[in-house]
């Protein structure tokens, strides 16, 4: 054997294993890339579906709390300023299994607090900022695979809560919530705002294919009445039957010319009133009764339990979501002095800076308290009524009365009215208005018994040619920051929000819809419906 033939043998043996370690890392790598992407799939598929699996009282897009310990459940509530939004990945709480890195160490995991499940930010919609960022870029969480321990890292298990002794220092700090990639031996993966956005309208554009089957379903195959904008919601022509708008947030049949719709409702109120007193019927009554018209049940603290029949309502005639305007008569008896007193209170609130709103349990109730009785001033048809019937079998019946007047002071307290009046008729759910879809989300139907008389969509894919479509119907979802000309809150026309191919579209009945990609001056979301739901 030649002298050379044991060096070539042991060449030939370490080529072979150098070819086969990186093949090995690559193989790593692609299964540790794969955890990553299964997690960020299962945090997104939790906040669209957030309302299904979790809460139906509040909408997609909320994630959970990063978890404290390895059991993988989610905290009950974080927030930055506790460092609680930076933690393990809550695999147990995403119904997933417990997803390790390369090394075998558990995923890490940062949440943005406008994302957060508990305490929860609302509305949650295409405004929703976050100061959580990765490699420069909005995110609502990001993924970290933390790899062997490094130099001071070696107390894991002694440590396990500590984010230094898993995430490099530069990372392991909630103080900056600018994180970057290519630092240490940290692999990231972001979750991105417009990524998961994304997602949340997919599910909104869903719920609103429900609302539209479930009111077809209790109205004869008919589709409810739209808001056409520009005129809004509150400028209706009997003889049109608008094609194109948005939602209504109540019922607009096809034989309703208002936004007006009545129903009725159990609640609660509480009242006490102070200073200037419009009274009416009120000669010669004894001052026990005065006070039990200045004061709910004659008694400080006194509830009063019976039946509102009630309609949400536009005092101006223009578009209102449903928490700006209620107009009720309430209805409720109480005995005092061995006499049976029916009070019938009427009232009309506009929720403003002087009262709140809390949606309580799975009912969907309201609450509002006016605490600043004379500001109603302004808004001339919004009042408080308070009238009482005494019955006696001695002394017979008597009536009293008291109006607000511009004077008056103290509060008025409604609680336990209902929010939504029947969702499974088509109405729309509160998540939906309480986070501004109502004036995101817009429809256009067409007959569809000629081809002319469909809804044209002109759709451009990733790849290949476009081409235009004609379907019964189309949902247009404004899925982007609001130009900076409207107001988040309240703009003067939503349909503003929608990109400029598509707005024009929707205030001309022959308009065709553009459905593309997204990019820099197109954030529409399109969901084309080849058929009626």
């Amino acid at each position: 054997m030649s002298p050379l033939t044991p060096f070539i043998i042991l060449l030939a043996g370490s080529l072979s294993v150098l070819a086969v370690l990186p093949e090995g890392r690559q193989q790593s790598d692609r299964a540790e890339s794969t955890v990553l992407s299964t997690a960020r799939a299962a945090l997104s598929g939790y906040a669209a579906s957030y309302p299904d699996r979790v809460n139906p009282i509040y909408g997609p897009g909320y994630l959970p709390c990063p978890a404290r310990d390895a059991r993988g459940i989610s905290g009950p509530a974080c927030a930055d300023g506790t460092g609680s939004t930076l933690g393990r990945l809550p695999w147990h709480t995403l119904r997933i299994s417990e997803h390790r890195d390369r090394s075998g160490t558990s995923l890490w995991y940062a949440l943005s607090e406008a994302h957060r499940y508990n305490p929860k930010l609302e509305p949650l919609n295409g405004d929703t900022s976050t100061t959580l960022q990765f490699d420069g870029r909005p995110s609502a969480a990001i993924l970290f695979a933390p790899g062997a321990p490094l130099k001071g890292q070696t107390a894991r298990r002694r440590e396990p809560a500590d984010p230094l002794q898993f995430i490099e220092q530069q990372h392991a700090s909630e103080a900056t919530h600018r994180y970057r990639s290519g630092r240490g031996n940290d692999r990231m993966l972001a979750l991105g705002a417009e990524q998961l956005m994304r997602a949340v309208v997919k599910r909104v554009l869903g719920e609103t294919v429900q609302v539209l089957r479930r009111y077809r379903a209790a109205n004869d195959g008919a589709l409810p009445r739209l808001c056409a904008w520009p005129a809004g919601c509150g400028v209706v022509t009997a003889d049109v039957q608008p094609q194109r708008g948005s939602l209504a947030v109540h019922h607009r049949t096809r034989d309703s010319e208002s936004a007006v719709s009545r129903y009725r409702s159990q609640a609660r109120l509480s009242w006490q009133l102070s200073g200037e007193l419009r009274l009416q019927g009120v000669d010669g009554a004894e001052p026990w009764l005065l006070e039990c018209l200045r004061v709910s049940g004659c008694r400080e603290g006194s509830v009063l339990y019976g039946v509102a029949e009630c309609e949400w309502w536009a005092p101006s005639g223009e578009h209102y979501a449903p928490r700006d305007a209620a107009r009720c008569v309430f209805t409720a008896s109480v005995w005092r002095s061995g006499r049976q007193l029916t009070y019938e209170v009427a009232f009309a609130v506009v929720d403003d800076d002087s009262a709140t709103v809390e949606i309580t349990g799975g009912s969907r109730t309201r609450q509002v308290r006016t605490t600043r009785l004379s500001a109603l001033g302004a808004e001339t048809e919004c009042f408080v009524q308070i009238g009482l019937s005494v019955a006696s079998a001695v002394e017979g019946d008597g009536r009293l009365s008291v109006q607000r007047a511009f004077g008056t002071d103290g509060f008025l307290h409604v609680a336990g009215l209902r929010y939504d009046l029947d969702v499974e008729a088509g109405e729309l759910p509160a998540w939906f208005v309480r986070n501004g879809w109502h004036e995101r989300v817009f429809v256009a139907s067409g007959a569809c018994e000629e081809e002319t008389d469909c809804v044209a969509v002109r759709r451009v894919p990733l790849n290949g040619a476009a081409r235009t479509l004609r379907v019964p119907a189309v949902l247009i979802a404004a899925a982007g920051r609001s130009p900076p000309t409207t107001t988040p809150d309240s703009p003067a026309d939503p349909s503003v929000r929608l990109a400029p191919a598509n707005r024009r579209a929707l205030l001309d009945e022959q308009g065709e819809f553009l459905s593309a990609p997204r990019a820099a001056d197109f954030s529409d979301q399109v969901r084309i419906l080849t058929q009626l739901p």
